[in-house]
């Protein structure tokens, strides 16, 4: 999408976060799932469940990625709800804590 970019933001919760998202201009992607997915920070650990989604067939939309302590907590943006429901059982086939 020339000329565009994707925003990762949430939880957007109640009618109070989405008249404020809607107030600055948010709005939900019809198009665009996204997943988040918590673990250990290892080293080459956002790689390895890189690998796992793209070994299953599974195209990432986009990926944000940030580690607090010892945890990390990435986002995902998948192409439908089928690719995210794959996605968690992948996820969760590896050891992972993932949740739509």
């Amino acid at each position: 999408m020339p000329g565009k970019g994707v925003l990762f933001l949430g939880p957007i919760k109640g009618a109070k976060g989405e008249q404020a998202a809607a107030k600055a201009g948010l709005k939900k992607a019809a198009d665009l799932v996204g997943l988040r997915v918590d673990g250990p920070n290892k080293p080459g650990e956002c790689q390895r469940l890189a690998r796992l989604l793209a070994d299953a067939g599974i195209n990432l939309r986009g990926l944000s990625a940030t580690v607090i302590g010892n945890k990390f907590t990435i986002a995902l943006g998948l192409d439908s709800d089928a690719d995210a429901t794959k996605a968690v059982q992948v996820l969760q086939g590896a050891g992972s804590k993932a949740k739509s």
